[in-house]
C-alpha cells in the first residue's frame, strides 16, 4: 500500500441522476422524491416504464364496483 496515495472514496455505484430524471417525468417534485423510501419509490416506478402493465377497462370496471364513489345518504328517523 502507498503511504502517499490520498485515500480515496468508492463512487456510488447506485443511479441517482436516472432516479432524479424519472421522477421529473413523472411529476414527482424534488422535495418530495428525496422523502421517498426506497420502497415507496419502487412502487411508484414499477408500472411506469413497462406501458404494457396499465389498467384494463376491465381492471378499472372491477376497482369501480368495489369502492363506489356514488354517496350514500343516511336516514335519520
Amino acid at each position: 500500500m502507498n503511504s502517499d496515495a490520498e485515500p480515496t472514496c468508492p463512487q456510488s455505484q447506485f443511479p441517482w441522476p436516472e432516479m432524479i430524471k424519472m421522477a421529473s417525468r413523472i411529476g414527482i417534485v424534488p422535495s418530495c422524491f428525496w422523502q421517498l423510501s426506497l420502497k415507496e419509490w419502487a412502487a411508484l416506478v414499477s408500472n411506469s416504464s413497462n406501458q404494457s402493465s396499465a389498467m384494463t377497462r376491465a381492471d378499472f370496471e372491477k376497482l369501480s364496483a368495489r369502492f363506489d364513489d356514488e354517496i350514500k345518504k343516511e336516514t335519520y328517523d
